[in-house]
C-alpha cells in the first residue's frame, strides 16, 4: 500500500514515532462506501507498521550535538552543503529556496573543504581543549577531511539525501526540505 511506504518513508526522519493502521469491520470495494463505512472507527485492535528512534545515522545529520553534547560533524557538513548550494543557486540565478536541487556543490573541493573546514574549526572554539585535538587534525589534512566526508555521505545513501558525482554533491529535494527545516 502506498500509505505504508511514505509513513516508512518519513517515520526514518522522527524519533519515538509509532504508526499504525486501523483496519475496517467490514471489507468494501471502493465503490461500496456509505455513511456506515464513513463513520466506521474500525476494530480496536492496531496493526503497528514501525516503531523506534530516528534510525541512525541520521539523527547525527539533524542535530548538532548527541544525547552526550558531542559534535556531530555531520550536521555541520549538511549545513556546509546547504549554504553553498544557497549560494551557487544565487551565482546561476536560481532561486537560492526552490533551486537547491539542481545545485552541484564541490564539497571535496578546495571551496567546500574550506567551508567545512571553517565551520568545524568555529565549533571547536567552543569546546575545551581536551575534546579539540581529534578534529584539529582532521580540520588541518584536506585528505583527512576529504575521507570524514565520504564516510558520511555514504552512511546516508539509504535515506536518499544526496546524489554523489566525483568530488561534487548534489541535494535531493528531500535533503533541500530537511535543510530549510535545519538551516532556513
Amino acid at each position: 500500500m502506498e500509505w505504508q511506504l511514505a509513513t516508512i518513508n518519513i517515520s526514518s526522519f522522527f524519533p519515538n514515532l509509532e504508526l499504525y493502521y486501523v483496519k475496517p469491520k467490514y471489507e468494501k470495494q471502493s465503490a461500496d462506501y456509505s455513511i456506515k463505512d464513513i463513520e466506521d472507527e474500525g476494530h480496536p485492535k492496531l496493526e503497528t507498521v514501525r516503531t523506534g528512534d530516528a534510525r541512525q545515522p541520521l539523527p547525527h545529520w539533524m542535530e548538532l550535538e548527541n544525547e552526550k553534547g558531542k559534535m556531530n560533524p555531520q550536521y555541520l557538513l549538511f549545513q556546509t552543503i546547504f549554504c553553498l548550494a544557497q549560494s551557487i543557486a544565487r551565482e546561476k540565478g536560481l532561486d537560492p529556496l526552490k533551486g537547491l536541487d539542481k545545485v552541484w556543490v564541490p564539497i571535496e573541493e578546495p571551496r567546500g573543504l574550506e567551508e567545512y573546514g571553517n565551520r568545524l574549526r568555529e565549533y571547536m572554539r567552543s569546546l575545551p581543549q581536551n575534546q579539540r585535538k581529534n578534529l584539529e587534525s582532521m580540520v588541518s589534512d584536506h585528505s583527512k577531511l576529504m575521507k570524514s566526508i565520504s564516510k558520511y555521505l555514504t552512511a546516508v545513501d539509504i535515506f536518499r539525501l544526496f546524489e554523489v558525482k566525483r568530488k561534487s554533491v548534489r541535494m535531493t529535494l528531500r535533503a533541500a526540505m530537511l535543510g530549510q527545516t535545519l538551516f532556513g
